[in-house]
């Protein structure tokens, strides 16, 4: 039913007995949280651990574009290496 303010508040009108939905399937669930994520890898996939004050880190990038960007800073700053690409993956 919907409240004078426009909102939903999900019953089906009779509130003894609630509206309800069935259960997602294990691939039901694991196609709603494939979220991708974005890291530097070489051209075999394996990624690429930075340092950062003595710290060694893969970074994680939830933006393609900010990924990218991380790209062109890391190659700018590393001439010799091994070519880099952005690779996607998923939690």
């Amino acid at each position: 039913d919907r409240s004078d303010d426009g909102s939903d508040d999900g019953s089906d009108g009779d509130d003894n007995n609630p509206k309800r939905y069935p259960a997602l399937s294990q691939d039901e669930i694991e196609e709603k949280l494939n979220i991708p994520v974005f890291g530097l890898t070489d051209e075999s996939g394996n990624g690429v651990i930075l340092s950062d004050n003595g710290n060694n880190i893969f970074h994680f990038f939830f933006s393609k574009h900010m990924a990218d960007h991380a790209l062109k800073a890391v190659t700018a700053a590393n001439a010799g290496a091994p070519t880099l690409k952005v690779t996607a993956f998923h939690l």
